[in-house]
C-alpha cells in the first residue's frame, strides 16, 4: 500500500474515532449494508490485512461517496458515518454474543474491560 493511502486511511480512521459516541446520522445502516460487511469480515477472518483492504470502506462508505448525494463534504461525511454505524452494529452484536457465552465472573470482567476502554477512548479523544 502506498504511503499516501496509509496516511489517508489513518486520517479517515482518526476522524471516525473522534466522532462522538452520541452522534446521530440521518440514516441508520440498512440490513444489506450490515450483512455485506458481516459476510466480508467472516470471509477474511483468517487474513486481517486482506479483510481490512476489502471490507473497510469498500462496501458502504466509498460506494456512498460515488453517488450524487455523496459528492459533497456533508454527503461524504454522512457516508462514512453510516459505515461507522454499520461497524458499531457488528461490534455490539459480537459483544452480546461473547457476553452470552461467559460465566458471571468473566462477564463482569468483560464489562469492566469495556468501561475502561471507553474511558480511555474518551480521554484520548478529548486530548
Amino acid at each position: 500500500m502506498p504511503i499516501r493511502s496509509e496516511i489517508g486511511a489513518a486520517v479517515v480512521l482518526l476522524g471516525l474515532l473522534l466522532v462522538p459516541a452520541h452522534a446521530q446520522y440521518a440514516r441508520k445502516p440498512t440490513e444489506q449494508e450490515v450483512a455485506a460487511i458481516r459476510t466480508c469480515a467472516a470471509k477474511y477472518q483468517d487474513d486481517v490485512v486482506e479483510g481490512e483492504r476489502r471490507c473497510v470502506f469498500n462496501l458502504v462508505a466509498t460506494p456512498g461517496t460515488n453517488t450524487p448525494e455523496g459528492t459533497s463534504t456533508l454527503g461524504s461525511a454522512e457516508c462514512f458515518g453510516v459505515e461507522w454505524a454499520t461497524w458499531d452494529v457488528l461490534l455490539n452484536e459480537n459483544f452480546k454474543n461473547l457476553l452470552s457465552e461467559l460465566d458471571e465472573q468473566q462477564a463482569a470482567k468483560l464489562r469492566a474491560m469495556q468501561r475502561a476502554w471507553i474511558a480511555y477512548r474518551d480521554t484520548t479523544c478529548a486530548f
